[in-house]
């Protein structure tokens, strides 16, 4: 005799806090001294931070809320001629990218900072002189461009190289400004199907404008550098700084440049774009004058492919924007107590996290709270005649700790019984999000 069993469940999956979107209150979280630089990465452990100065790299880990977990843990000692730390994290292990010497140098550490092991991996520089570090993660993968003075000298080069964290190995190296007479500069690095895409400042005799180019990951070639057109708004303009990212099917460049006229001299926030399978750039008609005597930024991209941008505009004023949908800028966003020039601004799902040295030595955290997540590949399974609920482990921070999580309500009766009445409802409530099942 054959059985036939029949599941029906009606879930409704949504987060415990009702959030508002916008800077929390900022919160000291220690001393440090008045030269030090700051990188920080955040996944579901906390907010990782690379502090670094006079040659030596220390770590911190603090919660969402800003409570410090570490702090004060030596990567590097000073006078180790370290520089331009990269924090990141791989399956709860935390790495940070550094120049150390005439070698780029991986540290890792197995237990959330605690102890680093400085020998993980590193590999030669290329000559001297390198200027600038950029490494992003990617899966498993850690992608490392930098520039250094081209041998011979005479100009900068942009180098690429990949290591794989299970294995240390560094793969598929590439000067990416082999093609380039002049060289180039402070690249990045950005991701998208079957494709990597370095964006950095082209040098040439008379004007530095963004390039790009990208490597084709399937066959391990690399298509022809691409110039990106600025704004050209005087006699002289000049892209010193820039930005890469992917949004859906499009290649974005965020651009800080520098403009003389008879007008006089001006800075601006600018912004172009192509399709990832075409050639032609456009310019965003929309651009944003920046304060001519402090013209630092900062940018990063969030899950729903927001890229926010955070800069000092022509009036002094603190300015914080997103462009989603490709072209869209928002109005001016609330921006957190300080914008300081040692900073790091980083994201975790679609919410900010920045952290900067303010004028009292301290460094100070502020988190941009957006709402959080919609639970990902929910399913639904029998066990012994009953459901099982499964999700993908949330990466957010704070909707991990304290009392935050997913409130889940089941509906026992859908159509109602048999008298018409309505069905009755039951919660329960998880306060920790893990990748296991919840049996109802």
């Amino acid at each position: 005799m054959k059985t036939k069993f029949f599941l029906t469940v009606i879930f409704t999956v949504f987060a415990v806090t009702t959030f508002a979107q916008n800077w929390n209150s900022s919160v000291s979280i220690f001393s440090v001294n008045s030269d030090t630089k700051v990188s920080n990465y955040i996944d579901y452990n906390g907010i990782h931070i690379a502090y670094y100065r006079n040659g030596g790299i220390k770590y911190a880990l603090i919660n969402s809320s800003g409570s410090v977990i570490r702090s004060n843990v030596t990567v590097e000692s000073e006078n180790s001629n370290c520089d331009f730390a990269n924090i990141s994290a791989v399956n709860g292990n935390v790495y940070i990218v550094y120049k150390k010497e005439s070698k780029i140098r991986i540290a890792k550490s197995t237990n959330l900072g605690a102890n680093w092991n400085t020998n993980f991996s590193e590999r030669d520089l290329i000559n001297t002189g390198c200027n600038w570090i950029n490494a992003e993660v990617n899966a498993d993968d850690i992608h490392v461009v930098w520039s250094e003075i081209r041998t011979g000298g005479g100009a900068y080069d942009v180098h690429y190289n990949r290591v794989n964290t299970n294995d240390s190995v560094w793969n598929n190296y590439k000067c990416v400004t082999d093609a380039d007479q002049n060289g180039g500069q402070y690249p990045t690095v950005a991701f998208s199907e079957n494709k990597v895409h370095v964006g950095y400042q082209g040098i040439n005799s008379s004007a530095n404008w963004p390039k790009t180019r990208d490597r084709i990951v399937s066959s391990n070639t690399w298509e022809d550098p691409q110039l990106v057109p600025i704004k050209l708004l005087g006699f002289t303009n000049i892209s010193n700084r820039e930005k890469v990212f992917v949004e859906n099917n499009y290649l974005h460049v965020i651009y800080r440049s520098q403009h003389s006229s008879y007008q006089g001299d001006s800075k601006i926030l600018g912004h172009s774009y192509r399709s990832l399978s075409s050639s032609s750039w456009s310019e965003d008609a929309t651009y944003y004058n920046l304060s001519y005597s402090n013209d630092r930024t900062a940018w990063v991209q969030t899950t729903n492919k927001s890229i926010h941008v955070m800069y000092i505009d022509n009036n002094s004023n603190f300015t914080h924007r997103k462009l989603t949908g490709g072209t869209t800028w928002s109005s001016t966003l609330n921006l957190p107590s300080l914008f300081s020039s040692s900073q790091a601004l980083g994201s975790n799902g679609n919410d900010l996290y920045y952290v900067q040295l303010n004028d009292y030595n301290y460094l100070v955290y502020q988190q941009y709270d957006a709402n959080p997540l919609v639970p990902q590949n929910l399913a639904v399974t029998a066990v012994a005649g009953k459901p099982k609920l499964t999700w993908t482990p949330i990466t957010e921070p704070d909707v991990r700790i304290n009392n935050n999580g997913v409130r889940i309500e089941r509906r026992l009766d859908v159509v109602g019984n048999d008298n018409g009445q309505a069905g009755q409802k039951s919660q329960l409530q998880v306060e920790l999000i893990l990748s296991i099942p919840i049996t109802v």
